[in-house]
């Protein structure tokens, strides 16, 4: 489970913008090879999708926060590298991917991370686009083939908090929360968060639009079941050897 007594920061709202109070994270204890899974039942958009979550890391070495596995020659991983640059990867046939400039080596600060994929688009540029705290990042790499079908939304194993099952290397060492998964839309972080007028600072809101078949909503809210999906699809998943750690409101700092 991991140390319950880590205090993260506060997570704050403000509900004119549709703000929401995030009160609990997900601690991923590499060792313990915690992981959220599910095999969808039919395959959904697997060109068209978005990822949205907060990741506070706890050390710095190459680690997954999603992975998505048909076989080992057929995959997708949003994941920190180890040289600490955020990477959605697809390997297949040839290893393609969208990878940032920027390094992210802090283990003191929540990072909002929106992996936005749209395969079909006739610019390369735009069929990945990776944004941290609202931002759109420079990329490094951004060689997705056009009408490329990755493993996501497949009807095969989807994972949060590692690259694949019993795949310990990839695993993710850290605090996750406010996970999205958005099947058939590449969308901005807008549709996830704000940025405060008073402060500048990058905040949450609740997501209001629509999910697609396997779109999912795992708040970790800490009053429901830990994978209980609330996007309304019923699309749970299930924990293994990971739980929920309060987020302290006293502490009154945002985590960025």
């Amino acid at each position: 489970m991991g140390n319950r007594a880590f205090v993260p920061h506060t997570i704050t709202s403000d509900s004119a913008l549709g703000g929401s109070i995030i009160d609990h994270s997900i601690r991923f204890n590499r060792g313990d090879n915690p992981h959220f899974s599910r095999t969808p039942s039919s395959a959904g958009n697997r060109r068209t999708f978005t990822i949205s979550l907060w990741a506070k890391r706890s050390s710095l070495s190459g680690s997954a926060v999603f992975g998505a596995y048909i076989s080992n020659s057929n995959r997708a991983t949003l994941r920190f590298t180890g040289g600490d640059v955020i990477e959605f990867q697809h390997a297949h046939s040839s290893n393609e991917s969208v990878k940032t400039n920027a390094s992210f080596r802090d283990t003191n600060s929540w990072y909002h991370i929106v992996c936005a994929i749209d395969t079909t688009q006739a610019s390369q540029s735009d069929r990945g686009k990776i944004y941290v705290n609202g931002v759109q990042q420079t990329l490094q790499s951004n060689n997705l083939t056009q009408n490329i079908e990755t493993s996501v939304n497949n009807n095969s194993a989807q994972v949060f908090g590692t690259r694949w099952i019993n795949n310990p290397n990839g695993n993710f060492d850290g605090y996750l929360t406010e996970i999205y998964l958005i099947d058939g839309q590449q969308l901005e972080p807008t549709a996830f968060g704000y940025t405060e007028s008073q402060t500048g600072i990058w905040k949450p809101k609740k997501y209001t639009g629509t999910f697609g078949t396997n779109g999912v909503h795992l708040p970790v809210n800490g009053f429901s079941h830990l994978g209980k999906d609330k996007s309304g699809n019923g699309n749970d998943y299930i924990p293994i050897k990971c739980g929920t750690v309060p987020i302290d409101k006293a502490t009154g700092a945002f985590p960025i």
